[in-house]
């Protein structure tokens, strides 16, 4: 499908697949439909959506790599790379993300951290001189 691109059709996916005409598509699948022995009684036949519940108990950080997974995986399809590309960005993704904390700014006792008028003990006041 993604071949195909922004405007590929399921018919023409249909017509790639099986190397029949994509005008037969729809009525093929229609037949499908009525053939199949309890006919579709549900828009979800394979119960995919009684399934998302079961993912509540993944740790936070688990569901973070496997949507750093997913997105690598899907940006590397959309461009077009090449498998082996794909799987080296698929393993970069699963590698730790650094969890380093920020850089202070400034100690607690600097100078820059005291309002103009206050002076650190033992200093004298600066004073300056203009031109």
């Amino acid at each position: 499908m993604v071949s195909l691109g922004d405007s590929g059709t399921l018919a023409q996916l249909y017509a790639n697949l099986t190397s029949d005409s994509a005008s037969n598509a729809w009525t093929n699948f229609q037949n499908a439909i009525q053939n199949l022995p309890n006919g579709v009684n549900s828009d979800d036949p394979f119960g995919g959506l009684a399934q998302p519940m079961q993912m509540a108990h993944l740790a936070p950080r688990t569901a973070e790599l496997v949507g750093r997974v997913f997105a690598a995986i899907v940006s590397d399809l959309a461009a077009g790379r090449q498998p082996e590309q794909m799987m080296a960005n698929v393993r970069a993704a699963m590698l730790p993300v650094s969890n380093a904390k920020a850089p202070t700014v400034c100690a607690p006792k600097s100078k820059r951290l005291l309002p103009p008028a206050k002076r650190v003990k033992g200093e004298q006041q600066r004073t300056t001189r203009s031109a």
